[in-house]
């Protein structure tokens, strides 16, 4: 057979097999029998429902602290002061979390002739900045009082107690996108804290010998509970943004900067202190809504604008009324589609320049 004839034959088939197989009527279909029409076609309305929101405020002001993560890892953590938001008010954002060495025992080159160069507590920005890059912050980092637990993750509003002072640092967050040399490494993206010298000699001070802190965990716990990194409301008065740190990232780190002599050398070097996967953390967020919109609005009674601010913050009930007479008065329907749809109330008065929607909004 001629192979043009086959194929035009085979086309002609096709062809008929598609127009016969376009008119054969509905036999069978997963849509319920009382919904299709006489015809086979179907037709898709629409229609507009109106809704009624009321505003409600969270009674907690603490985010979930998480101790332990089976992933290895941990959240993004925020640090900072918002000092004014006009819809939302005040918001302090602290970080809790704790530094140990990477193993035990965990010894300096030389038991004696050791000394300070500086103490640094480096923090890993994220990227985030959520405000004005440019207004100074102030945070200042203390010792806690009391290990916190490990265990597993959990929801807490009580304070973690801190009281020795170990440093400072002022500054504007928009240097977090810098870059330096230190130490013979080129860092970026950290937020870097110089404690206190006393602290300093005091953990230098510390040795393997005689069952020294150390030597193992329980021992350096007792030494170091960790740290409580905390705004300062006061000397960062006119701060206004919130920035995300890494405390899991490998450029978070306590470094201890020393010199040592010994007859055959002289040198200088470090010895750094990470978190690791079983020590514990928390993020303390804590609002402050007085003189706030959102605190005005948060009240039982339907409200044409809606507030949402992630936990510990806002959050809103929608009703729609009019779907307990929908049926009554559609009879009976198949939805495929139906969704919410809000706009956003910009105005630059409300800084909505520098705070702005969540992305996944």
């Amino acid at each position: 057979m001629n192979r043009n004839k086959f194929v035009a034959g085979l086309t002609a088939v096709l062809i008929l097999f598609c127009f016969l197989y376009s008119c054969t009527k509905i036999k069978g279909t997963d849509i319920g029998s009382e919904l299709l029409p006489i015809v086979d076609n179907i037709t898709t309305f629409d229609t507009t429902l109106e809704v009624i929101t009321e505003n409600y405020l969270f009674g907690d002001s603490a985010l979930p602290r998480l101790a332990k993560l089976s992933n290895g890892g941990t959240p993004e953590m925020l640090l900072g002061y918002v000092s004014n938001d006009p819809q939302f008010g005040k918001t302090t954002a602290a970080m809790f979390y704790e530094m140990e060495p990477f193993f035990y025992p965990y010894p300096y080159e030389v038991k004696d002739s050791l000394y300070l160069d500086s103490i640094v507590l480096c923090i890993r920005w994220t990227g985030t900045t959520l405000g004005d890059t440019n207004m100074i912050q102030k945070v200042n980092v203390y010792k806690i009082d009391s290990l916190m637990n490990r265990d597993s993750a959990y929801y807490t509003n009580a304070d973690i107690p801190y009281s020795q002072f170990l440093g400072s640092k002022t500054f504007a967050p928009s240097i977090l996108n810098d870059s330096l040399f230190v130490f013979r490494q080129r860092l970026k993206n950290q937020l870097r804290i110089r404690l206190d010298d006393a602290f300093g000699n005091e953990l230098l001070s510390k040795d393997t010998a005689n069952k020294g802190v150390l030597n193992n965990d329980s021992s350096f716990n007792t030494f170091l509970k960790g740290f409580a990194v905390v705004p300062d409301v006061v000397g960062g008065a006119s701060a206004n943004a919130l920035m995300g740190f890494a405390i899991s990232d490998t450029n978070t780190y306590l470094r201890l900067y020393y010199r040592y002599d010994t007859a055959a050398r002289k040198d200088t070097t470090f010895k750094t202190f990470r978190y690791n996967l079983f020590t514990g953390f928390a993020n303390k967020i804590t609002r402050d809504y007085t003189g706030s919109q959102v605190a005005a609005a948060a009240a039982p009674g339907a409200d044409s604008t809606v507030y949402l601010q992630t936990a510990p913050g806002s959050y809103s009930i929608i009703r729609i009324p009019a779907l307990n007479g929908f049926r009554a008065l559609k009879g009976n329907v198949l939805i495929h589609r139906a969704e919410i749809s809000m706009q956003q109330i910009y105005s630059t008065g409300q800084q909505d320049d520098i705070f702005g929607p969540p992305a996944s909004l």
